[in-house]
């Protein structure tokens, strides 16, 4: 087992502390950040968008927000944030989804449903 396996998830007691300061720096990060949204979206087909993702990390680039990735879901520190975000993300989302739709049309015999 690799060291970083042993130490995240193994039960060797010689790595209690070094688990548990981990588990203290990352807790203290995570608490600034208390406000999500969902990190993976579905499209009207019941697929998995590719173009969530990009679109809220575009979002909060361009309105200078921080985000971070706390299991597959996007943490802000405010409500405001992550509503300009989200309402960003959407209009990026909706962009990004008529471009490729576009795209396939042009690639294949005839419209997209």
């Amino acid at each position: 087992m690799s060291f970083t396996k042993e130490l995240l998830f193994g039960d060797n007691p010689r790595h209690d502390e070094s688990r548990q300061q981990l588990h203290d720096l990352t807790s203290a990060k995570i608490a600034q950040f208390p406000e999500r949204i969902r990190g993976k979206r579905k499209e009207a087909d019941g697929r998995w968008s590719p173009h969530w993702e990009l679109s809220v990390r575009q979002a909060a680039e361009e309105l200078g927000i921080q985000l971070i990735l706390v299991n597959s879901r996007f943490a802000f520190r405010t409500t405001n944030d992550k509503k300009a975000v989200a309402g960003r993300a959407e209009i990026i989302w909706q962009e990004k989804i008529g471009e490729h739709r576009k795209w396939l049309e042009s690639s294949s015999a005839g419209p997209v449903k």
